[in-house]
C-alpha cells in the first residue's frame, strides 16, 4: 500500500514528426514512508491517510541502546585516548584513525558523538591547553551514512568544538569547567533526526558505513584526557 504510484509498465507513443528519446532506461519501485497527511505523489490514492488506525511510539528496551567509544586499530591493543602524535612525520591510520565498530547483524542509529577532555589551562584561541591552534587538517571527522558520506568541519581549536562541532544546540552542548589543578571540557553533535550506519555488507564487501575520527597533529602531550563516544540504538 506504500509504494509510489500503481503503474510497472510504461509506454511511450510518438506522432507526427516528434522524435522521443529515452533519457532513463529503468524506473525503479521504492517503498515511501508511511504519512500523517494526505499523499500528494501518488494518485491512486490522493486523498487519503498513508495509515489509519491508532499510533503508539511505545519505548524500547534499554538493550536496544548502545554506547561506543572511538576506538583506533593500533596492535596489539586498540585506544580511545586519542593523545597521538599524528603529525605528518609519524602518522599512520593504525594509530590515528578512530571508530566505532559496525555492527554486522543491525543498523545502529546515532543520536549523538560526545568528545570530552581535560588539562590544566583549557582556553579558546589554542587547542585545549595546548598553547596552539593545531597545524595541517588538525581532527577531521567523516561519517559514511546510508552510503553518503559527510565531513564536519575541521576542529584545530578550542572553540571548534564549540562552533563547528556542538550542534544543534551549542548553548547547552559544549560546556569548559574550570577549577583548580584540572579543567574539563565536553562537546556533543547531537543532530535533530539520528542518523544510520547500516549493519555491515549492506553496501557490499569492503563499502560498509562508518564513522572516522581522524589525528592528523602531535597531540601526544599538554592533555590529560582526550576521547570521544557514540551513542544511539540498534534496530533489525
Amino acid at each position: 500500500m506504500n509504494e509510489w504510484g500503481t503503474r510497472s509498465i510504461w509506454y511511450v507513443t510518438c506522432s507526427g514528426t516528434t522524435i522521443c528519446t529515452i533519457a532513463n532506461g529503468s524506473i525503479v519501485r521504492r517503498s515511501k514512508a508511511a504519512e500523517l497527511a494526505r499523499s500528494p505523489n501518488d494518485p491512486g490514492r490522493l486523498g487519503f491517510f498513508g495509515i489509519t488506525g491508532t499510533v503508539l511510539s511505545i519505548p524500547g528496551g534499554l538493550g536496544k541502546r548502545f554506547f561506543e567509544f572511538f576506538y583506533n586499530t593500533q596492535t596489539p591493543t586498540p585506544s580511545k585516548d586519542m593523545r597521538q602524535d599524528c603529525d605528518s612525520g609519524n602518522y599512520t591510520a593504525e594509530k590515528c584513525i578512530y571508530t566505532v565498530p559496525v555492527d554486522n547483524d543491525e543498523d545502529l542509529y546515532i543520536s549523538q558523538i560526545r568528545c570530552y577532555g581535560g588539562c590544566s589551562g583549557i582556553k579558546f584561541g589554542q587547542f585545549l591547553c595546548i598553547n596552539h591552534a593545531l597545524y595541517e587538517d588538525g581532527i577531521t571527522i567523516e561519517i559514511k551514512s546510508d552510503n553518503e558520506i559527510t565531513e564536519l568541519p575541521i576542529i584545530r581549536t578550542t572553540e571548534d568544538f564549540k562552533n563547528y562541532f556542538s550542534f544543534p544546540y551549542p548553548g547547552t552542548a559544549f560546556r569548559i569547567d574550570v577549577q583548580a589543578g584540572a579543567d574539563q571540557m565536553i562537546a556533543t553533535f547531537a543532530p535533530q533526526l539520528s542518523f544510520v550506519i547500516r549493519k555491515g555488507g549492506t553496501y557490499g564487501v569492503g563499502n560498509d558505513d562508518y564513522i572516522k575520527i581522524k589525528i592528523t597533529d602531535d597531540i601526544d602531550s599538554g592533555l590529560s584526557q582526550l576521547e570521544c563516544i557514540a551513542e544511539g540504538f540498534r534496530q533489525d
